[in-house]
């Protein structure tokens, strides 16, 4: 029963996406890999469902908040279903079934792993407390939460986009399963994978593109590390919704697609809400989006580029309105500790790179990246650089 309570929560999630992703582009005539939809929906869903229980948890708690996203998640995907006729899908060859089913046994493996695996120390501190608080308040973060000084190693700064959609699983389950709950981040690494086995993004051999997708498996940071999917962390996500974000620009800069610069503005806009450096990694796409549109003369669309620093400002008022207290971890992102710490540069590049190219880490996966890029560097624009030196960064 509460397998199939937490697979409802996620065929929402995925509900809402698929609702998100097609609405806009349901005039389009673009075809999309299935794997790559599955990648946006579940991208786009699971902020779109973490950030409209926020929300609605200013009016609504308990069962009414429960329902009232439920609702309009299914509305959502209705509407999407029943347009579904005016969006193409690419189809599939033998070779690629073939090799899907490789891709399945690396999948599987993962939920395996996971299934094995506790959540890491911030996951269990940092993240899914904020979770757990939420479920026990009827799905809202209890306000003297985000002041309270007993309370503040967990970091109530934090923006909420993990642990209200661990909340929103837990509303389903009708308790803070954290066995269940686990299974959530496998899915930022089958978005991840998806993409780089997808067809439309890269003009690769399809031998090539299931390749990388199948390496991917072998990066140790990614899957036994600190920080990768077993520990439930938000780095994973934070670089899921990058990296699609960065992949669907590059993709708009080549063919000038509205649909893939549609797919970059709405993950670019998530960034702030899954972690407080989020704001940093938007910086960087939105940067990457000015440059873009410079080089393609597409000046109407840098509204597009806006919300995700609405969203920021909009999290740290209601911070500053719930008199949150400062983190004594780290020291604040102003300029003025830029300028006072500025002698320290050297070190945290040598820091950088030593935590870059350790084996224990990424095992020879830069090694690698370094080498298709020194190889492509003939076949590349300069923008098209630009993009997947932000990737690497």
């Amino acid at each position: 029963m509460v397998f199939l309570s937490f697979f409802v929560s996620l065929l929402l999630i995925l509900g809402a996406g698929f609702g998100l992703v097609t609405l806009p582009l349901r005039f389009s005539s673009l075809a999309i890999p299935r794997l790559e939809y599955f990648s946006y929906s579940w991208l786009v869903g699971s902020g779109f469902v973490s950030l409209s229980l926020w929300i609605f948890s200013f009016f609504l708690s308990g069962l009414f908040l429960q329902l009232i996203v439920a609702f309009v998640c299914v509305i959502l995907a209705t509407l999407a279903w029943l347009c579904r006729s005016n969006f193409l899908f690419l189809g599939s060859s033998k070779l690629e079934k073939f090799l899907f089913s490789f891709l399945f046994l690396e999948l599987s493996f993962v939920f395996f792993l996971s299934s094995v695996h506790l959540l890491g120390w911030d996951g269990l501190l940092v993240w899914e407390i904020k979770a757990r608080l939420a479920f026990l308040n009827g799905g809202v973060l209890p306000p003297s939460y985000i002041s309270d000084i007993f309370l503040s190693s967990t970091h109530p700064e934090y923006p909420l986009g993990i642990p209200l959609l661990e909340t929103w699983s837990y509303m389903w389950m009708q308790e803070p399963n954290q066995y269940w709950v686990k299974f959530l981040f496998p899915f930022y690494y089958v978005s991840i994978v998806f993409v780089l086995a997808s067809t439309s993004l890269f003009s690769l051999p399809l031998l090539w593109r299931y390749s990388s997708a199948l390496v991917f498996l072998f990066v140790p940071f990614y899957l036994t590390n600190q920080g990768g999917l077993l520990s439930g962390y938000v780095d994973l996500p934070l670089s899921s919704l990058y990296f699609l974000s960065l992949v669907s620009l590059l993709v708009y800069l080549k063919d000038g697609s509205f649909s893939y610069f549609y797919f970059y503005s709405f993950t670019l806009f998530f960034l702030p809400w899954f972690k407080r450096e989020g704001i940093i990694l938007w910086a960087v796409g939105v940067l990457c989006g000015i440059l873009v549109l410079w080089r393609r003369k597409d000046w109407n669309k840098l509204w597009y580029l806006l919300p995700g620093l609405v969203l920021f400002v909009v999290w740290n008022l209601y911070l500053s309105s719930q008199h949150v207290l400062p983190s004594k971890d780290f020291l604040p992102m102003t300029f003025s500790v830029f300028f006072t710490k500025f002698f320290l540069l050297k070190e945290i590049g040598l820091s950088f790179f030593s935590e870059l190219f350790s084996l224990s880490h990424w095992s020879i996966f830069w090694v690698v990246f370094f080498v298709s890029v020194v190889f492509s560097l003939k076949k590349i624009t300069f923008p098209e650089f630009v993009l997947l030196f932000s990737i690497f960064v």
